[in-house]
């Protein structure tokens, strides 16, 4: 297919998401020298967030959103180009997200075992960033095993067992 301008869009998507990975790799070094005593401020770790979902997968659904457009119509305006760059981060937060709630809240099929994959990986997603701050909000001593969980390399039975609690 020749189309001017779509495989600068779809190199373009190929070329954030190892950022996006980078950026996930860097979260979890940002959690490991956090302070234990709930004194962190998590709105830094929250943009850095939405930073890595916006590289992971905002500008995957961006960058297929406007390869469609420009197939579908062979060019787009500014307007249209803004409006379908605003859709595709959306929707990439919002199935960044949804994937995060499925990690602490498995279907029913699934087993609980197979759950908090996030967790035991050391990734750094908006379930625990809300847990965290809002036990910090608290003043909740749970904070500090929490924490404790959240940095630590390996994981045991129990420490998923407590952060899935916390969760709850």
């Amino acid at each position: 297919m020749n189309v001017p301008g779509l495989y600068e869009i779809y190199a373009s998507a190929i070329a954030e998401l190892p950022h996006g990975e980078y950026l996930q790799i860097k979260a979890r070094k940002t959690i490991e020298g956090l302070p234990l005593d709930g004194q962190a401020s998590y709105d830094q770790l929250f943009q850095e967030y939405l930073e890595k979902s916006h590289y992971k997968t905002g500008s995957l659904f961006t960058n297929l959103l406007l390869g469609t457009a420009l197939i579908c119509q062979g060019k787009y305006c500014q307007k249209t180009f803004e409006l379908i760059t605003n859709l595709g981060v959306n929707l990439g937060l919002s199935f960044q997200i949804a994937d995060d709630l499925k990690d602490i809240r498995p279907d029913k099929q699934e087993l609980v075992k197979d759950a908090l994959n996030d967790l035991r990986e050391r990734n750094t997603t908006a379930p625990y960033l809300l847990t965290l701050s809002q036990l910090t909000h608290l003043k909740s001593p749970k904070v500090k095993d929490v924490m404790q969980i959240l940095q630590k390399k390996d994981k045991e039975s129990g420490d998923i067992e407590l952060v899935f609690k916390e969760l709850k």
